[in-house]
Formats: structure tokens, C-alpha cells, sequence
């Protein structure tokens, strides 16, 4: 997650760095969701560490009992497989954008070459533009 959150996303027109807000948008909002459970598990994790194991965590008394954390390293497979899941989203949506984007400005150029005339280039969605939604080239038949 660490290093999705630092390596810019890879599209045709280059790296681009994303914004917590950003990586929540190219992912419909799973992205944040997912990554705040993987913030807790990890407080768990290094709770369990600096107590110097499990026993003496659960000793400590730190609010959490044993079936609690049972429950927890039993979900962190699941976990595992939905942070993946938002991060290829994230990656994907952002990359795939790009691509609806380049080639409807190449097929645009060459409808243009041929005399044709744009009326409307742009992704849908309301009530302004949305990357990811389709995008949309309509032109002139002549």
C-alpha cells in the first residue's frame, strides 16, 4: 500500500501522482475505505510487536480480547485480497481513462483530416465530465 501511495500511476501520457482524493475517486470511494481497515490492522500488528507477542498483548489489557484478535488475523486474508482489488481499480480506471482519451483524439484528427467537424469531444457524466465514464466523439458526416 506504501508503495502504491508513493509510485505515480502509469498511463500513455506519462506517471501521474495520486492524491488520497484522487486514488478514493478513480476507485468509487473504495480505495479510503479499504486502506482505513489497513491502517487498523496494522496498529494491531505493531500493538502485538512492541508488546513482544501476543501473549503479553492481550495481558496488557489493551482492549481487545483473544477471540477479538482471532477474528482480525483471520480477516487479514480478506483484507488482503480487497486492498489488491482497489488498488488494480485505482490503477486500471486511471489508466483506462487515458486510453478512451487518446484514442478518441487520434480518431478525431483523422476524421478532421477528412474534412469531418467535431461537435462534441468530451467524457460523459453530470453535471460536468467524469473520467470515468465513457467519452464520447461525435463529428459531422460529410
Amino acid at each position: 500500500m506504501a508503495r502504491f501511495e508513493r509510485e505515480p500511476v502509469q498511463t500513455i501520457y506519462g506517471g501521474f501522482p495520486l492524491s488520497d482524493k484522487a486514488r478514493d475517486h478513480w476507485s468509487g470511494g473504495a480505495y479510503g475505505a479499504v486502506r482505513r481497515e489497513v491502517q487498523s490492522a496494522n496498529t494491531l500488528v505493531e500493538g502485538v510487536r512492541k508488546a513482544g507477542g501476543a501473549g503479553p498483548f492481550l495481558s496488557a489489557g489493551g482492549g481487545i480480547r483473544e477471540f477479538q484478535m482471532k477474528q482480525q488475523i483471520t480477516g487479514l486474508h480478506r483484507l488482503t485480497e480487497r486492498l489488491t482489488a482497489a488498488i488494480a481499480c485505482v490503477t486500471q480506471e486511471r489508466m483506462y481513462s487515458d486510453e478512451r482519451f487518446y484514442m478518441a483524439e487520434k480518431a478525431e484528427q483523422v476524421m478532421e483530416d477528412q474534412g469531418h467537424e467535431t461537435i462534441r469531444s468530451g467524457f460523459r457524466g453530470s453535471p460536468r465530465e467524469d473520467p470515468l465514464d465513457a467519452y464520447d466523439l461525435v463529428m459531422t458526416l460529410n
